[in-house]
């Protein structure tokens, strides 16, 4: 197609599995190097020379990312796993590199950040103080646009504005009116990802502060060269150190971003590239939840709990369904009346009282004629409604005895199902009630240890910390190595992390226990 023009092209690939392979290359472990096409492109789109047509390209949900990674590792790609609850610190370096290829990653480095589809907020609201006519469209125009009438998404979406705060779930209702719970009240989606903004928030703020100490500790490794109390080799540690770290902010800072976007978009927010929630101190009020038990918590919710109340309104229907079955098998009496009457608004053919004498023959013998008497007629114009309502009128009513015989097969065949029906509701009510209870022990045991946690690491930030000063110290006197001073920085800088992803841990699992016990979720 572009030969006549001497136009070449050139290939890249931005598939998920190209992006992930880029994105670990130091995981795989061989000689070779999967170039990142998606970087090569973020750059050249900068150009204004360049062109670039890009194809449709997935936008990866986790679902999406675990497939492609299955998919990858079953062809011999060393990728890791994607971990859905990090516990160590490489689990959660892992899960913040699997984070650059999430959701809509391409788009946003081809539109240099803007992957917004949407028209801009001024023209929208010019447009609406301007509305204009396109203007009259003729049939033999060779324009046309074609779309579904129905059984898209279009024609099923609604959106509806709510006045004040409440809980919102997605319900399946089928054709025989039973429920079944897609997605249960996504207040708590919505606070997993306030508060993993604010945990990136403060990841960061740890990340610049340490930025600012390994700047420090070059200027003072500079000074002790000069000095003459450590050798130059030992700076190019802190040099590396300090390139490390710097790494690390430029990291926080993409999680940062992300976690923005991901909360916006949960809020149908338009404008998500300037999204951005109050920078206020998050001080942990430990809530007297855990004082309840987790069977306090369990009778409250299974009494209150959407899908506990759904699976038992669709035992009541399958119970009233069988009642109605078995009614079927009984002898049924029925009696019937109906009264019916007929209106009609046409001109009527009546006598006048009047006879004529019309011949209608002769006699044989005599030749005599035979006359009849036919009376006169004339056209007069109909009844009142009331005269023919009453003159029309017409009753019929009856008794009918239905006794089932060969029909009884198929009506005992719909007994059954429903016995079986009932039994399945029942079963499948006592499963949800199983799973609602060991969900919330579980959930209880998860918030205790998670304060546990939350404790340890306070105490032991307090001894990193204290550590860490001392080392300052003997390394400023020139009584440590370098090796020795940045492996307790490190230890302390983990104890920072370690504290803020055990206090934020423990936040979001005191609200998913509050949210069972029927306590508003909020976040102060």
């Amino acid at each position: 197609f572009s030969k006549s023009s001497a136009i070449k092209f050139e290939i890249r690939d931005i598939s998920l599995s190209s992006r992930i392979l880029a994105t670990f290359n130091d995981f795989l472990g061989s000689k070779v190097k999967y170039e990142n096409d998606l970087e090569f492109l973020g750059k050249l789109v900068k150009d204004p020379n360049a062109n670039i047509i890009k194809l449709p390209n997935i936008s990866a949900s986790i679902p999406q990312l675990k497939e492609a990674i299955s998919e990858l590792q079953s062809k011999g790609f060393a990728v890791p796993n994607f971990p859905d609850s990090p516990n160590t610190e490489e689990e959660h370096s892992i899960k913040n590199i699997y984070a650059k290829v999430l959701g809509s990653a391409v788009n946003p480095v081809l539109r240099e950040g803007n992957s917004d589809r949407r028209v801009a907020k001024p023209v929208k609201e010019y447009a609406k103080k301007n509305p204009h006519s396109m203007g009259p469209w003729s049939s033999d125009s060779k324009t046309h646009v074609a779309h579904m009438d129905s059984g898209d998404f279009y024609g099923s979406e609604k959106s509806s504005i709510i006045d004040k705060n409440c809980s919102v779930s997605i319900e399946f209702v089928d054709d025989s009116g039973n429920k079944k719970i897609l997605k249960e009240n996504i207040s708590l989606l919505v606070a997993n990802s306030f508060l993993q903004i604010l945990f990136n928030k403060e990841i960061l703020k740890v990340q610049k502060l340490q930025l600012e100490i390994s700047k420090n500790e070059v200027e003072r490794a500079n000074e002790l060269v000069k000095n003459g109390v450590i050798p130059r080799g030992d700076l190019f540690e802190f040099e590396a150190n300090l390139t490390s770290v710097e790494k690390s902010v430029i990291d926080a800072e993409n999680s940062l971003k992300l976690a923005k976007i991901s909360l916006a978009q949960l809020l149908l927010i338009e404008d998500y590239e300037t999204f951005d929630i109050v920078d206020n101190e998050y001080q942990l009020d430990i809530s007297n939840i855990l004082d309840k038990s987790p069977k306090e918590i369990f009778a409250y919710a299974v009494e209150n709990k959407n899908e506990i109340k759904i699976a038992e309104t669709n035992l009541e229907i399958a119970k009233k369904s069988l009642e109605l079955n078995k009614s079927f098998l009984q002898p049924r009496l029925s009696a019937f009346y109906s009264l019916s009457t007929r209106i009609a608004y046409s001109d009527r053919l009546m006598g006048t009282g009047e006879l004529n004498y019309v011949p209608i023959g002769i006699v044989e013998n005599t030749n005599q004629r035979v006359l009849a008497p036919v009376q006169g007629t004339k056209i007069v114009p109909p009844k009142s409604f009331a005269d023919q309502f009453d003159t029309n009128k017409g009753q019929n009513y009856g008794l009918s005895l239905s006794i089932p015989v060969l029909n009884g097969f198929s009506t005992r065949s719909n007994v059954n199902r429903s016995k079986v029906n009932v039994k399945r509701s029942e079963n499948f009510l006592f499963q949800r009630k199983l799973d609602l209870e060991n969900t919330i022990n579980q959930a209880y045991n998860d918030a205790s240890g998670s304060l546990k946690a939350y404790q340890a690491s306070q105490k032991s930030l307090e001894s990193r910390k204290l550590s860490f000063e001392y080392a300052q110290e003997k390394f400023n006197l020139g009584a440590m190595n370098p090796y020795e001073y940045s492996q307790v920085k490190q230890r302390f800088e983990s104890a920072q992390s370690d504290l803020i992803r055990s206090k934020f841990d423990l936040i979001f699992k005191l609200k998913v226990l509050e949210f069972y016990f029927g306590v508003p979720i909020k976040i102060n």
